[in-house]
């Protein structure tokens, strides 16, 4: 009887002496910056759903989307700046957590957003700018 296990017990030995442990395994979903850009710009274009899809600005949401996850993954957004930008409602119904979000962020960071998205789309003019009188 003892002859018959001794293959399974070198096998179990081998196994166990000098394997390299099983990789962790790799969470599956969006990264929590990729969360983050989604539902950001998903508040920003609520209502754009049912639009004609040549009345949906596709390319400059994605392009919105992917600078949002890229200043929040380079940037280096904290887990808490993370999790309340996840929990905000739309800017116009929901300023106050709006600002505590933006407080988790470093002035740097709250700086560039502005910065970015003027690179990435022009400058935009503000209401009244540049009109004759």
């Amino acid at each position: 009887m003892l002859a018959r296990l001794a293959p399974f017990a070198v096998l179990a030995l081998a196994a166990g002496c000098g394997g390299k442990p099983a990789p962790a395994p790799t969470p599956k979903g969006p990264a929590p910056c990729e969360r983050v850009g989604d539902h950001l710009v998903g508040l920003l274009t609520a209502g754009m759903e049912g639009a004609p899809a040549e009345e949906r600005p596709t390319e400059a949401i994605d392009k919105l989307t992917q600078l949002i996850i890229e200043l929040c993954t380079r940037g280096g957004w904290s887990a808490d700046a993370q999790q309340c930008f996840l929990t905000v409602g739309p800017p116009a119904e929901d300023v106050a957590t709006w600002d505590k979000c933006a407080g988790y962020l470093t002035v740097e960071q709250r700086d560039e957003l502005p910065k970015a998205i003027d690179a990435a789309f022009g400058k935009q003019r503000g209401a009244g700018e540049g009109e004759e009188r």
